[in-house]
């Protein structure tokens, strides 16, 4: 599967700090070869919403044909303002 950032998500990995940036891209990449089922949950009231924690960060993405497009992170208090 690829992985496919939104202008978004990707301006966010830019602006933090490096060590948060790598721990994100690592749990990415580590969906990307075997999505972990425990890792990863569904947002409640979307269907093809899920989320990825990431110690403070949630990863908001979806699945679609060979392709994870991770539509947004966040720190967790203020992702869920935004969907």
């Amino acid at each position: 599967m690829k992985i496919r950032l939104s202008k978004y998500a990707e301006k966010f990995l830019k602006k933090t700090d490096r060590l948060t940036e790598k721990r994100i891209r690592a749990a990415l990449k580590k969906l990307q070869e075997d999505p972990p089922q425990g890792d990863i949950k569904q947002l409640k009231g979307y269907d093809e919403l899920f989320r990825l924690t990431v110690g403070g960060y949630r990863v908001i993405f979806c699945f679609g044909d060979d392709i994870i497009e991770v539509t947004d992170i966040e720190p967790r208090g203020q992702v869920y303002k935004n969907l």
